[in-house]
């Protein structure tokens, strides 16, 4: 039986004596069940109030998850392939009205000469999730980068959905815009996070790890067989870091990135707003009706309230990542990150409340 390791940390706050209290509640039901190993990070208007790492990045080897510990953030990491879009954009080296057969021309692409660029930002491209394609498992073992993934996407039956027509949360399309962000920089995707992202935010953990025996530095992915107590882990099974997700971070990272966006330190304020308002309608499973725009998830509660992040999960990884706007100027930032699989929304939804209900 393993002993549940954790660190704690307590930034200043002005919420009362009790508010990390309260949270470490929440994160000590679970703790005590071993149904969670991460971090659990919580701001209030730019600053850290709350910030809990527990468990293990390693359970063979008893390694603690420390909160430099990167882990996948998953599909968290599209909001990354849309800052670098947009910036692109600002350069006027990337059109959003432009179509794929623009940037890769001769591609076998289904609807390559009628999808744009907006279309693959906020899923409306109909392309769906090139995962499914039959041999994604082992194109995925040898995969030393996306490219890898086109010929899949090429082979994939034509979409039932036309460009345009209504939001299908696709992979496939974050993947091209990998790819036509590679044509456009002559850089690898590893490079152009690094360049646009990483650098500008001074994310200092972030890395790119395709090397299977790169556990050493990031935690290991773990499931809980149904009906088996024990956390199994996902290895051989780890997510490819490419446009569509699967960057290993840490919660300390995302908030640097966090609060870069904005501020406006990575593009500038017409390109945040482009995220925020080119928006569709949408249902995230589990959760409910939202709106997605370019790369942001954005959910509506009472009273003015809105919040833009996204959410990111694969086999023995999950992250949350939430910014919450008030209508009288005040924000919260939330950002749950775990190498265990599905067990960040009771988290998210008990801190979630305490933030609209302004207990933090």
């Amino acid at each position: 039986m393993y002993k549940i390791l954790f660190l704690i940390m307590v930034c200043g706050y002005s919420a009362g004596a009790q508010t990390p209290a309260v949270i470490d509640t929440i994160v000590a039901k679970l703790l005590d069940r071993d149904n969670f190993s991460g971090t659990v990070l919580v701001a209030k208007n730019g600053s850290v109030v709350y910030s809990r790492t527990a468990g293990f990045s390693d359970r063979s080897q008893q390694q603690p998850f420390s909160s430099q510990t990167p882990s996948s953030i998953a599909s968290v990491g599209k909001m990354f392939t849309a800052v670098i879009a947009m910036r692109l954009v600002e350069r006027g080296k990337l059109n959003l009205s432009k179509h794929i057969a623009d940037y890769l021309p001769g591609t076998k692409i289904h609807n390559a000469g009628k999808i744009t660029i907006s279309q693959l930002l906020n899923h409306t491209s109909g392309l769906g999730n090139y995962m499914a394609h039959s041999r994604y498992a082992e194109v995925a073992k040898s995969a030393v980068s996306s490219d890898a993934f086109i010929p899949l996407i090429e082979e994939m039956p034509a979409p039932r959905l036309q460009p345009g027509s209504q939001y299908e949360y696709s992979n496939t399309g974050y993947i091209i815009l990998g790819e036509i962000l590679e044509k456009i920089t002559g850089g690898t995707y590893e490079d152009i996070v690094r360049k646009y992202v990483a650098r500008p935010c001074g994310m200092e953990k972030l890395n790119y790890k395709i090397d299977r025996a790169a556990f050493g530095i990031n935690a290991k992915g773990y499931i809980r067989k149904e009906g088996n107590k024990e956390w199994t882990s996902t290895e051989p099974a780890v997510p490819f870091p490419a446009a569509d997700g699967g960057v290993y971070t840490t919660a300390l990272d995302l908030f640097r990135f966090d609060q870069a966006l904005y501020s406006k330190t990575m593009i500038n304020e017409g390109s945040v707003k482009a995220m925020r308002e080119n928006l569709v309608d949408a249902v995230l499973p589990g959760v409910g009706k939202m709106k997605y725009g370019y790369g942001l998830m954005r959910f509506d509660y009472n009273k003015g309230v809105y919040s833009l992040g996204h959410n990111g999960g694969f086999p023995g990884y999950a992250c949350e990542y939430k910014h919450f706007f008030f209508p009288d100027k005040t924000e919260y930032t939330l950002i749950i990150l775990a190498n265990y699989d599905r067990v960040v929304r009771p988290v998210l939804f008990e801190i979630q409340q305490l933030i609209l209900q302004r207990k933090i």
